[in-house]
This record gives C-alpha cells, sequence and structure tokens, in this order.
C-alpha cells in the first residue's frame, strides 16, 4: 500500500503515532518537506529511486516499518532548502539510532555521505561517514560503493591541486585497503581523521584549516614584502614534506603493482585452462557458442557436470557477469571434491586457473595469485612450474572442446589419444574417443567409430548414450537389427537421460517412424522445456508426417484432408516456439514457409522465406533455401522468371552438394520445356550456357556438406524431401 502522511496544521512529519511505548512527544518540530512514503513491505531497496536513503521507522503494533525517500528534485528547485535537508537530516539522525543490520548500516553511512557530498557540499563529513562504513564488518565486494566514492573525491582533490594532503592520504588508505582486504590496522585512517579536521600537526598541537587555507591565497600568504608568519612556514613545509612521501609512496606502489600484474600475467599464460584454450576464436557471437554448448549438443547426463560448470563460468566471465562466473567455478571445485576425492588436487587444476583468469580480469590480482600459486604447488610435485602433461587435464579439455562444436572436435580426438596412451584401460577417456570419432566421421562411414564405440562399451557397459550412438553407426552401416536391440536396451536403462532420448529419436526419425521419434522428443521436452532444438526436431517430424500424407491418392488424401491440417498444425506450432526460442536456427523459417505454402497460405509463406533470406546461412543451407523459394515461386505464384532468378542465385554458390544438382536439373528442365516450344528461345539458350560454363569450371563435390543428420548432432537437415 501507498501511505500518505495528514497535512495536519503544524504536526510534524516526524511525529508518526508508534507503538504505545515509543514516546513521540519530544521529537523536535520541523518543517514539513515532501518526502515519498512507502511500506517496507512492498518497496524493495532496488526500487528505491537514486540517491537512497533507508530510515527505519515504527509504525503500529504490528512491526511494520516506513521507507521514506526524499525528492531531491523538489529540493533543488524551489527557495526552502535549507527546511528540506533540516528535514532529511533528521530522518537520517533517526535511522542512526535504530538498531539496524550490519548490511542496513553500511547502506545507510553510504547514502548518508553522499547526502553531505552532494546536497550538502561538506565533503570532509562526507569522508567521515564513508570511513565509519569501511568499519563494518563486510566483505570488501560489499563496500566496493564505499571505496569508489572515496577514489572519486580523491581523484577530484588531485585534479584540483595536486599537493593535496587530504588526497594523498586518501589514495594511500585506499591502496592499502585493496592489498589488505580490510581496513588497515596502522594510523593511515586516524592521520586522515586528523586531516580532515586539522591537516597539519606541529609539536604535538593542530594548526587550524581555517589559518592553513591561506595557503592557496598568495596575496594573504606573501602579503607585505613576500614574509611568511613563522607557524604558517612550518604548517606549509610540513605539508610539502607530506605530499612528497604520498607521492614517492605512489609511484613506487605503482612500480610495484605494474611488476606483479606482468609476473601474473606471465603465469596465467602458461596455465591449462579454458581462457588459455581460446574457446571463442573463430564464432561468429557468444550466444551462438553458447547454445552450442547448453542446448545443440546432445550428451548432457553423461557425468561431465564439472566441465559444465567450467564451461559456464566461462561463459558467464565474457558476459561480463564475473560474481556468477565465481559461483560457477566453486560448484565445478565442489562437485570435484565429491566424486574424485583421491585426484581432487589434479582434477582442480583447470577450475583453479579459470579462478585465477577470472579474478584478474576483475582487477582482484592478490586473489588471481593466490589461485595461481595453487596451481604452482601442485605442479611442483611433478618438476613443473604451471602446467603438467597429465591425462586428467587433457580429458578436461577433450570435453571441453568436444561440448564446444564441430570445429573443435579434432583437437578433442587428439587429447582422448594421448589420455589413452597413458591409460588405455580408462573408461572415460574411452568413451571420449569414441564420442569424438563418432562425430568426426565423413561418409561413406568407416568401421573406425565402430571399434571406438564398442571398446567404450565394454569399459563402460553403463554409458547408455555410447550404446545409442553405436545403434546410428551400425543403422549407417546397414546393420539396423543390432541397432535397435541396442537402442531399446539403452531406452530401458536410462528412461529419462535427455541425451539417450535424443539419439534413438534420431534413429526412429531416419527408419520413418515419426511417431516413435516425437514420442521419445516430448519426453526429452518435459526435462528440457525451452530447448529450441527439441522443438524443432518436434517439428520436423510433424512435417515428415505430411509428406507421407502428401505421397497418398487424391481420394485417400481428401479422405484424410482433416487429419493433414493437424498435423500441418502441429508442425507450424512447434517450429514457430523454436523460432521464439533461437532467431538463428537454419531452415525453420524456410520449414515453416513451405507448411504455409501447402495450406494455401502464401502472403504467411512468403514472409517467412523473406525471414530466412535475412539470416546468416551457410553455404548449403542458402543453396537449399534458394530452391524452395524457387519452387514456390514456379508451382504456387506461378512466376517462371522468378523461379529461374533464384535457381540461378543458387548455382552460382561457390559450393558443390547434391543441393547444388537438384537446382541445376530444375534449370535443365525449365530450358528444355522453353526449347520444345520455341528451338530459338533466348532465355533457355542463354540458361544452357550458363550451365555448362558452370560444369566447365565444376571442381570435386565436398561430401562433407551433406551430413546434415549423419554427423552425429541432430540437426534440421538440408537433405529432406524436396519442397
Amino acid at each position: 500500500m501507498l501511505l500518505a502522511f495528514r497535512d495536519v496544521g503544524t504536526e510534524p512529519l516526524g511525529a508518526v503515532r508508534g507503538p504505545p511505548s515509543e514516546s513521540v512527544e519530544a521529537e523536535p518540530k520541523l518543517p514539513r518537506p515532501r518526502l515519498t512514503v512507502q511500506s517496507e513491505r512492498e518497496l524493495t531497496w532496488s526500487q528505491i529511486p537514486e540517491p537512497r536513503f533507508r530510515v527505519v521507522v515504527p509504525v503500529g503494533r504490528g512491526g511494520e516499518t516506513l521507507v521514506l525517500t526524499p525528492d531531491w528534485n523538489y529540493l533543488e528547485n524551489t527557495d526552502d532548502n535549507k527546511g528540506q535537508y533540516d528535514e532529511a537530516e533528521y530522518y537520517f539522525q533517526k535511522g542512526f539510532r535504530n538498531d539496524l543490520t550490519p548490511a542496513e548500516r553500511y547502506a545507510l553511512y553510504l547514502q548518508y555521505g553522499n547526502f553531505q557530498q552532494y546536497q550538502r557540499l561538506c565533503i570532509n563529513t562526507a569522508i567521515h561517514h564513508y570511513l565509519e562504513g569501511l568499519n563494518i564488518n563486510g566483505t570488501l565486494t560489499e563496500k566496493e560503493q564505499l571505496i569508489r566514492s572515496l577514489r572519486r573525491i580523491a581523484n577530484k582533490r588531485h585534479s584540483e591541486n595536486t599537493s593535496d594532503a587530504v588526497g594523498w592520504q586518501l589514495s594511500r588508505f585506499i591502496r592499502e585497503l585493496n592489498r589488505k582486504g580490510q581496513p588497515t590496522a596502522d594510523n593511515s585512517e586516524k592521520r586522515l581523521e586528523c586531516l580532515l579536521d586539522n591537516p597539519v600537526t606541529d609539536a604535538g598541537r593542530c594548526v587550524p584549516s581555517a589559518f592553513l587555507a591561506k595557503k592557496d591565497n598568495k596575496e594573504m600568504v606573501e602579503g607585505a614584502g613576500g614574509t611568511r608568519h613563522p607557524e604558517e612556514q612550518k604548517a606549509l613545509e610540513r605539508v610539502s614534506n607530506q605530499v612528497s612521501e604520498f607521492q614517492r609512496e605512489e609511484r613506487e606502489s605503482r612500480r610495484e603493482r605494474e611488476a606483479t600484474k606482468n609476473s601474473l600475467e606471465t603465469s596465467l599464460r602458461q596455465l591449462k585452462c579454458h581462457f588459455t584454450w581460446n574457446l571463442l576464436e573463430g564464432e561468429k557471437s557468444l550466444d551462438d557458442f553458447e547454445d552450442r554448448v547448453c542446448n545443440q549438443t546432445e550428451f548432457q547426463n553423461s557425468g561431465f557436470k564439472a566441465t559444465m560448470y567450467n564451461l559456464q563460468a566461462y561463459i558467464k566471465h565474457h558476459r561480463g557477469q564475473s560474481e556468477a562466473a565465481l559461483e560457477s567455478l566453486q560448484q565445478a571445485e565442489e562437485l570435484i571434491q565429491r566424486e574424485h576425492a583421491d585426484q581432487a588436487e589434479i582434477r582442480s587444476l583447470v577450475t583453479w586457473g579459470n579462478y585465477a583468469w577470472v579474478y584478474y580480469h576483475m582487477g582482484r590480482l592478490s586473489e588471481a595469485q593466490v589461485y595461481v600459486d595453487k596451481v604452482k604447488h601442485v605442479c611442483k610435485k611433478f618438476s613443473s612450474p604451471y602446467r603438467i602433461e597429465s591425462p586428467e587435464m587433457d580429458c578436461e579439455e577433450g570435453w571441453s572442446r568436444l561440448k564446444s562444436g564441430e570445429k573443435r572436435t579434432e583437437r578433442a580426438k587428439v587429447c582422448f589419444e594421448k589420455c589413452l596412451e597413458k591409460n588405455p584401460k580408462n573408461p572415460e577417456f574411452a568413451t571420449g574417443l569414441a564420442i569424438s570419432s563418432y562425430y568426426l566421421d565423413t561418409w561413406p562411414p568407416s568401421q573406425h567409430p565402430i571399434r571406438a564405440l564398442r571398446q567404450a562399451i565394454r569399459l563402460n557397459p553403463d554409458n547408455q548414450y555410447v550404446k545409442v550412438l553405436l545403434a546410428l553407426q551400425l543403422q549407417k552401416m546397414r546393420e539396423e537389427g543390432e541397432g535397435e536391440r541396442l537402442v531399446e536396451e539403452a531406452l530401458e536403462k536410462a528412461p529419462c537421460a535427455t541425451d539417450v532420448l535424443r539419439g534413438a529419436a534420431m534413429l526412429y526419425q531416419k527408419k520413418n517412424d515419426p511417431d516413435k521419434a516425437i514420442k521419445l522428443l516430448k519426453k526429452a521436452l518435459e526435462c528440457m522445456p525451452n530447448n529450441a532444438y527439441l522443438h524443432c526436431y518436434i517439428g520436423g517430424c510433424y512435417r515428415a508426417k505430411v509428406f507421407q500424407c502428401q505421397k497418398m491418392g487424391e481420394h485417400e488424401m481428401y479422405e484424410k484432408r482433416e487429419e493433414l491440417q493437424k498435423l500441418i498444425e502441429q508442425a507450424v506450432y512447434y517450429l514457430k516456439r523454436a523460432e521464439e526460442l533461437n532467431r538463428n536456427l537454419a531452415h525453420v523459417c524456410s520449414h515453416l514457409a513451405c507448411l504455409y505454402r501447402q495450406a494455401g497460405q502464401y502472403e504467411e509463406a512468403e514472409y517467412y522465406f523473406q525471414k530466412e533470406f535475412s539470416k546468416e546461412l551457410t553455404s548449403v543451407d542458402r543453396q537449399v533455401l534458394y530452391l524452395r523459394y524457387g519452387n514456390f515461386q514456379l508451382y504456387q505464384m506461378k512466376c517462371e522468371g522468378k523461379a529461374i532468378h533464384h535457381f540461378i542465385e543458387g548455382v552460382k554458390i561457390n559450393k558443390e552438394s547434391k543441393v547444388k544438382e537438384k537446382i541445376k536439373n530444375k534449370l535443365q528442365r525449365i530450358a528444355q520445356t522453353r526449347l520444345s516450344k520455341n528451338r530459338a528461345n533466348p532465355e533457355a539458350l542463354h540458361i544452357l550456357a550458363f550451365l555448362q560454363e558452370l560444369n566447365e569450371k565444376r571442381q570435386p563435390a565436398d561430401e562433407n556438406s551433406e551430413k546434415g543428420l549423419d554427423s552425429g548432432h541432430l540437426v534440421p537437415s538440408a537433405s529432406l524431401p524436396e519442397d
């Protein structure tokens, strides 16, 4: 609820009725300000407009409190500023008298300091309260706002007067605070407080600030004949000596920081971790990388949680979420301690390296050095300063690269091969090699992945995902009987594992059993409801069922027209949902366009075709799009000229593929049809000349361009039935 004070004559704002035991008659009667007053139960701290302050005022018997926020715009644009500031001062002081938690008291010191600095223009009082806030128990991170305020004041004083003693003492205090992580135990804070009130002491006696202020007034200081008062001369010399000392310490500290930073950078570059593996190199965007790591790659349930936490920390750091990155690293560290207690040190080296890099980029060099030293301590046991040749570390690198996508699969395979050279019977290493070999297998399929997959199953028969991959590889080799048995066994033993469900769905989709694939994918969707790829695969399966209906005779298709309409609606629903979740997925919009085309909704079809053209597509994906859009123009819109134009644009793409051959055949048929009617048709002759010239320049076809579903990743295929 929004509470408003009664406008009652001379009754002060401070006279809020509290519990019967609290006496409020003695409160001073101050002018009534314009303050926004809201119930604390309905207003969080982040909702209070800047600058904020929080004053706890008891209301009623239920212990309800109020949050008061001054209307600074009102205060600054009226003639009665002083009365308003006095009323704000009254509530600040009332807040200080309350029993506050450390966090509340810290916030109050910060906001009261801001009030003194920006409204009252009392810089020394502001510094005093910022320092009081720093004395409250808490981490350095929580006090960063106070430190920033003090640093701004110091920088401003330096810019106005390079010899300002308070500015130099502030800089020194902040430097020592950052170095030790807590308020300094020496006299630097006391000296700073002394300088705020009476900047220079002489023989134990403070020289008044008003007297010392004359040093900036040349006419008054140098006076007649240019002489100075002896006391003034001593004071100025004392200030000059202090400033010289501060400047010298600042130069030494700067050199020390630079040396420490350079040494730390050298050490960091030697660590084995995600930051030195350059996983983002060659990526179009961080969003694509994160999507591939978290959503596209199937093996989510195979015990690689520590790897995922490290990858999440790496991604969060690059998004500027350093604190969230540290939380992910902490989860990785705790998981390693729990699941690999006997190898915790070696398996934590990658995580510690990531810790060091995150702290380094946060500017917390001392904490970065702590983790560098932890890595160094472990590596020294193996006579190496910062990195060791360990199969466990190679294994972590292999999984990280494997999760990062196809471009890094080759390097991942090399990592697992190195691991198996040192420990050939390790189930985890064998599994990594088997998965990477499966993903790297090109067309035509070979026996090598089958050998690696069988070896992984022998060493770890409980890994159901590897069984599914073996089944898919056997299906490629036309050995479907054993493959189906393996899939059924995997589904029985891991009925809720999303990677197993997705792999099994792929097998049934290739087997032309979309109903079974849809059932498995919907089960996986229950665990991952916002996974765009699952929605895309389900939409693709419904689309395959639409194609099955279209192959029926006209009479049979007419009888099943309602079923066909429902299938189209289901396909559109899941594909649209996939587009909402990830607008960069290839083929989704062109699939939607084809479905709307089949439903006779040509405007919607045109809209989604143009939306697909606006995306960044691979060469083969763009060829597929030109083929589909050309067919749309040729058969639905009856615009043969536009169809020819888009077919030619698809053929011009310098990438040999099966799709390109289909487009060339389309152009060949169009030219022959035209020539059958008119042997001198100029456009038909031009098409044939163009195709002949293209064939003369033809390069060997790149079979890898048509891997599609055969790549091991369940992605929308470019080689689905022609639309």
